[in-house]
């Protein structure tokens, strides 16, 4: 009997306030998803419009428990609610951030023929090496090298 008082007193709430936060993290990742399909706006505008309705889902879930028996409608529940959407907008904020930050750098120091044949030279690369990367650049390449 002491462990069913227990587990009906503190683990049942525990696991169903964990539930809606892990449900509405989810649905704000979803939304932030959603909201960057929208170009020319700022992170925080579409984090802000997704954490507005995120909001107002939880407000009008919690309204909707209110007519359902055996269940009621908790300001606490709202905010467990948004807090668990704004985690998961934040998530999915900073893994977008990191993200595209590691993408433009990768652009940035992007490999292309001419660091290619920059880093032969530097490193004592053989004229063969050399000419195998210059050949479709130049029509007479051999006279290029002879020359200058």
């Amino acid at each position: 009997p002491d462990k069913t008082i227990f587990i009906e007193q503190t683990l049942t709430p525990i696991v169903r306030k964990t539930a809606h936060f892990s449900i509405y993290a989810l649905l704000g990742m979803l939304t932030i998803n959603f909201m960057f399909a929208y170009k020319g706006r700022s992170y925080y505008q579409k984090g802000l419009t997704s954490f507005v309705f995120c909001l107002i889902y939880a407000i009008s879930d919690e309204i909707h428990q209110n007519f359902i028996s055996g269940r009621s409608c908790e300001f606490r529940d709202v905010y467990i609610d948004t807090l668990g959407a704004v985690i998961g907008i934040l998530i999915v904020i900073l893994i977008t951030r990191v993200y595209r930050k590691i993408r433009h750098k990768e652009e940035k120091y992007k490999i292309n023929e001419n660091t290619k044949i920059m880093f032969i030279s530097s490193t004592g690369g053989h004229l063969s090496e050399l000419n195998n990367i210059m050949e479709p650049m130049f029509f007479n390449y051999n006279s290029y090298f002879l020359i200058h």
